[in-house]
Formats: C-alpha cells, sequence, structure tokens
C-alpha cells in the first residue's frame, strides 16, 4: 500500500482488491449454503410427520395429526433495480411461495427487510395476479400479507437481504398499530421527511360581545389552522398541512416521491378520501379512491396505504418546479353534517 506525496489518494496493490472481492463471494456463497441446509431440514422434518402418520393408520397407538411447518425463506438476497419494470417478470427477485410450499397459498406472511437497501415488491394471490402497486418496505421495517401465491421484489443496493417468514409478527413499527405509531414512525430514513395532513370539523364558536370596560364583538380565532366547520351532506373538504397550516394541493419537491404512509379518524358518518395527482399543469387527475363505511357512528381507522405513491409517475422523483398531489374527503352521509378528526400521514423520500 503506498502513498502519492501529492495527493491525499491511497494506491490498494490489486492483490487486496482480489482478496476483498473473494471474502465477499465467500460470504455469499456461504448464505447459499446455509438457505439450502435449512430446506432440506424442513423436508426431512416433513418426510418423518409423514412416516408417523403411515403408523398412525396401520393401527399404531401414535397420533395422527401432521403438523406443517411454517414457510419460511431464511436470509436470502434480492437482486438490485432502482426503477419499477414495466413487466412483473422483469423482477430480479421471485419467490415461488406456492410451488416451494407443495401448492399452497400461505394465508399470512411477514416480509422483513434486513438491509441495507430499501425494498420494494408486488405480491400475487394466484397465478400471475399481481396488486397493481409496488409496495416499499424500509430497511428493519416489515409487511403483513395476504393471501400469498407469489412475491416479486427488487432493491436500491445489491446486497440487500430479505426474510419471508409465514405468520404475522407483530414487531418493530407494526406493533402495535397505533395513532402515536402511525404519527411518529420509528424507522424514518435519511432521504426522508415525514409530512402529515390533518382536518378538523367541528361546531363554530360563535362571537362574543363584552360591555365592560367597553362594548366589543371578539371575532373567533382559531390556533389550530385545519379548523373547519362541521362539513355538510355531500361537500368536500381539503386537507391542510399541518407543518405550514395551508390547505392542499401540496408541491412535492423536485427529486422527491410522495408515499400515503397511514390514515388516522374519527369521524361521525360515511366519507371517502381521494388522491389526485397534477399531471397536467392545472389538471388534477384522480388517481385513487378510499371510501370509509360508519355512518351514524365513530370510528378509529388506521390504514396502511404506502403502495399509494408518485413514484410510478414520476420514477426519478418529481420534475423540475415540482408535482402537485392533492387529498379530499367528502362526507357521504345525505342527512347529517359530518364532525370529527381525520389525519394522514404521509413520507417525502428523495430518488435523485
Amino acid at each position: 500500500m503506498s502513498l502519492d506525496k501529492n495527493s491525499n489518494s491511497i494506491t490498494i496493490p490489486q492483490k487486496y482488491l482480489d482478496k476483498i472481492v473473494k471474502m465477499q463471494q465467500d460470504q455469499d456463497k456461504a448464505r447459499e449454503q446455509e438457505y439450502q441446509l435449512l430446506r432440506q431440514h424442513l423436508d426431512q422434518m416433513n418426510v418423518l410427520l409423514d412416516q408417523l402418520i403411515k403408523v398412525s393408520g396401520s393401527g399404531s397407538t401414535i397420533a395422527a395429526t401432521k403438523k406443517l411447518i411454517p414457510f419460511q425463506t431464511g436470509s436470502q438476497g434480492v437482486g438490485q433495480l432502482l426503477i419499477p419494470p414495466a413487466n412483473p417478470d422483469d423482477y430480479p427477485t421471485r419467490i415461488d411461495v406456492y410451488k416451494i410450499n407443495d401448492n399452497r397459498t400461505v394465508p399470512h406472511m411477514t416480509l422483513i427487510n434486513d438491509g441495507p437497501g430499501d425494498i420494494f415488491f408486488i405480491s400475487s394471490y394466484s397465478n400471475n395476479q399481481f396488486n397493481t402497486r409496488e409496495e416499499h418496505l424500509n430497511v428493519n421495517d416489515q409487511r403483513e400479507l395476504f393471501n400469498v401465491y407469489e412475491v416479486r421484489l427488487r432493491s436500491t443496493l445489491p446486497t440487500t437481504t430479505i426474510r419471508l417468514i409465514e405468520g404475522i409478527f407483530r414487531t418493530g413499527s407494526t406493533a402495535p398499530q397505533t395513532k402515536i405509531n402511525v404519527e411518529v414512525r420509528p424507522t424514518l430514513q435519511t432521504n426522508e421527511i415525514r409530512v402529515e395532513f390533518d382536518a378538523l370539523f367541528d361546531n363554530v364558536v360563535p362571537t362574543i360581545t363584552i360591555t365592560s370596560p367597553v362594548v366589543d364583538t371578539l371575532i373567533p380565532n382559531y390556533i389550530i389552522p385545519t379548523f373547519q366547520a362541521p362539513l355538510l351532506p355531500g361537500a368536500t373538504a381539503t386537507l391542510v398541512d399541518l407543518a405550514t397550516g395551508l390547505a392542499m394541493p401540496f408541491t412535492v419537491p423536485e427529486g422527491f416521491i410522495i408515499e400515503f404512509f397511514s390514515i388516522f379518524g374519527n369521524l361521525s358518518t360515511d366519507n371517502t378520501t381521494r388522491f389526485y395527482i397534477e399531471l397536467i399543469p392545472g389538471e388534477f387527475t384522480l388517481f385513487t379512491v378510499l371510501p370509509a363505511s360508519n355512518r351514524g357512528v365513530t370510528f378509529n381507522l388506521v390504514l396502511n396505504v404506502n403502495q399509494f405513491n408518485t413514484q410510478g409517475i414520476d420514477p426519478l422523483g418529481a420534475p423540475l418546479g415540482g408535482r402537485r398531489v392533492l387529498a379530499t374527503i367528502t362526507n357521504d352521509d345525505p342527512f347529517n353534517n359530518m364532525i370529527g378528526d381525520y389525519n394522514i400521514s404521509t413520507i417525502l423520500r428523495r430518488i435523485t
């Protein structure tokens, strides 16, 4: 190893570089061997259980209940791909749960991202029946999947690993899904900013008149910027940025995408949330609709909506000048005003 007197750079001999590459290859090979040994162990256990059942069928007093071993991949590498592919077949990593798991769709699974890169994935509930939008999974975060037939994944870094385990494990940022855990997301990354939008519907406080020391009428001054009067039947309201007090539309900065992470509400009537994106200047296109049915009763809704984001439209982040997005809420009750609080947590994530 040598140091050039005219520079601050260190020259590393080729033999050391070769050694580093060899160490990485050995680690990859060891992980693959670990995975294969795990699969062999699980296969042997299932063979043993089958033999026990056969013994039971021959008249033995051994109990004849077969207990399936939970499906799990162990630590598995995910291929790097920085932009979402147009075709699901072009994802670099594919986990065919149905085929590996004796032609069985798994009803509940947990996908865990062990890092160091972000994970993007789509899942299917039957052959080639994939969800229409890609989902995002931060480092050290996890996602609950339901009725899993197959999962296809890509990562932002080539060394990223995941675990896919049968069952639901409510740990880390998903346990439990309460309002405080939604609002204070524990796995916020350095390239991310949390932005919240809120609307508070309540009775308007009347003006107050005092007579001393002089007759004066006080105009109500609402400190909470999101305060709005009860929403009339059929009416639509715009959400407000809690950080600025400004009503939407919200401008996603250049080079960022916005990811609608979760919704929390306590509202008195049926309602519908609509998300819009400004694809053409001055024109907002409806992106998705989320109805909530709770006529006449209040509700507490925690909804993971992180798959609704702008990356599909802006894979490299918002263009020059940013991209405006809009979220609205409509009172679907034809007879009653809507009151209560409504909050949407979003994540701004820098792409470029």
